[in-house]
C-alpha cells in the first residue's frame, strides 16, 4: 500500500505543477501497483487522479471514464466518502461539458451522501457545484449565496482547493463578480459564508430535484 500511495501522492504533485505527463505517469503505476496488491480504495484513488489528469485536458469523456471507474470501484466496497467524491467528479465534468441537468444531479446525489456523513468538506463541494449550476442558470445572486456558503464550509474542515480546481474557482468567482459587480458579489459570498449547514442547505431547496432526500428515498450508495 505504502508504494500505491506513494506514487499517488508524486501524481498530485505533478498535476499540481501542471506537469500532465508525469502525473499520468505515476497514477498509473500507482495504479498497477494497487491493482497487484488487491486494494480496491487504492484503485480507486489512483483512477481519480487519471480524471483529474483528463480533465485539465478537457477530454471530458475520457476524465468520465476513469471517475465512472472509480465511482464503481468505490461503490463494490460500500466507500461511501468514496461515492460522494467520484459523484462530485463526474458532477464537475458534467458541468463543464455544459450538460447542467446531469450536473445537477450528480451534485445532489453527492450532498445527500456528504450530509448523511456529516462530512463538511464534501457539503462544501457539492454546494459550490450547485452554486455554479445556479450561477448557469441566471440566479447569480442565490449562486453567489451558495458559493460563499460552500467556502466557508470548506474553511471550516480545513480543506484547501488544489491548484487545478482553485483555477476553476477563480474562474467562477470571476462570472459571479462580473454579472453582480464587484461590491454587490463580495456582500452576497460573505452573507453565504456566514450561514450555518442548516441555512445553506435551505438555499439548495429551491431548485427542483436537488437537496438531500428522506433517508430511504432514492437508489442506495
Amino acid at each position: 500500500m505504502g508504494e500505491s500511495n506513494a506514487l499517488r501522492g508524486l501524481g498530485k504533485m505533478a498535476l499540481c505543477l501542471g506537469d500532465l505527463e508525469a502525473a499520468e505517469e505515476r497514477y498509473e503505476a500507482a495504479l498497477s501497483v494497487a491493482r497487484d496488491i488487491g486494494a480496491p480504495q487504492l484503485v480507486a484513488y489512483a483512477l481519480a487522479g487519471l480524471g483529474h489528469v483528463e480533465l485539465e485536458r478537457e477530454r471530458f469523456a475520457a476524465a468520465e471514464a476513469r471517475y465512472g471507474e472509480a465511482l464503481e470501484a468505490c461503490r463494490a466496497i460500500d466507500s461511501r466518502p468514496g461515492v460522494a467524491s467520484s459523484l462530485l467528479d463526474l458532477g464537475e465534468v458534467a458541468w463543464l461539458a455544459e450538460r447542467r441537468d446531469q450536473a445537477v444531479e450528480l451534485f445532489r446525489e453527492a450532498l445527500e451522501i456528504a450530509c448523511r456523513l456529516d462530512d463538511r468538506r464534501r457539503v462544501g463541494r457539492s454546494l459550490a457545484g450547485l452554486g455554479a449550476c445556479v450561477v448557469d442558470d441566471g440566479d447569480t445572486e442565490r449562486g453567489a449565496r451558495l458559493l460563499g456558503a460552500a467556502e466557508g464550509l470548506s474553511r471550516l474542515s480545513g480543506a484547501l482547493l488544489p491548484p487545478y480546481r482553485r483555477r476553476r474557482w477563480e474562474r467562477l468567482m470571476e462570472t459571479v463578480r462580473g454579472g453582480l459587480g464587484e461590491s454587490r458579489a463580495e456582500r452576497l459570498l460573505e452573507e453565504g459564508r456566514g450561514l450555518s449547514l442548516e441555512s445553506a442547505l435551505c438555499l439548495v431547496h429551491p431548485m427542483p430535484g436537488v437537496g438531500p432526500r428522506p433517508p430511504g428515498a432514492g437508489r442506495a450508495a
